[in-house]
């Protein structure tokens, strides 16, 4: 409706309101938000739930991974302060080659070569996979976590982290 402009207030940019904001998954403790908004300004923090499975992490990435903008000629901030990639640290733990499958049915997902048409001419692929990628992080400067399998991470060195 705004890009219609259906107010008759001119431009898509008088729609909408400025609001800088982080979305992150994070472990260990977070102090007070009335502490922080104090700290820093303003800023305040929303906590909105303990993730308990690797699914859970997932599907809280992706929601994450949808909200970064992308503009021609800019980059997307993925990290503030003391997450940035220069305070960081991480090695490879694990690589996993995933089947991906419908979301309707479980079936795998195969490939085909279509006309322009759109009609099936032959199949490609039985199946379509994907790799992912599952990366230890800690501080730099500080000693690496234990190690205990995905997800399973002692992170005591974050716990300076506020």
């Amino acid at each position: 409706m705004a890009h219609d402009d259906v107010l008759g207030i001119g431009t898509l940019e008088n729609y909408m309101v400025y609001g800088p904001h982080w979305h992150a998954i994070a472990t260990g403790w977070m102090m007070n938000t009335t502490q922080f908004d104090k700290e820093t300004g303003g800023a305040g923090y929303k906590k909105k739930r303990y993730l308990a499975t690797e699914s859970a992490i997932h599907e809280v990435s992706y929601y994450i991974s949808t909200h970064a903008a992308r503009e021609w000629g800019k980059q997307s901030v993925r990290y503030y302060g003391d997450i940035s990639y220069r305070m960081l640290a991480r090695e490879l733990v694990e690589e996993r080659i995933v089947e991906q499958k419908c979301p309707e049915c479980g079936a795998p997902i195969e490939e085909h070569a279509c006309n322009t048409e759109g009609v099936c001419l032959e199949k490609l692929r039985d199946c379509i996979t994907e790799k992912i990628k599952y990366y230890l992080y800690w501080k730099r400067g500080t000693e690496k976590p234990i190690f205990k399998g995905i997800w399973q991470c002692t992170l005591s060195s974050f716990s300076d982290y506020k």
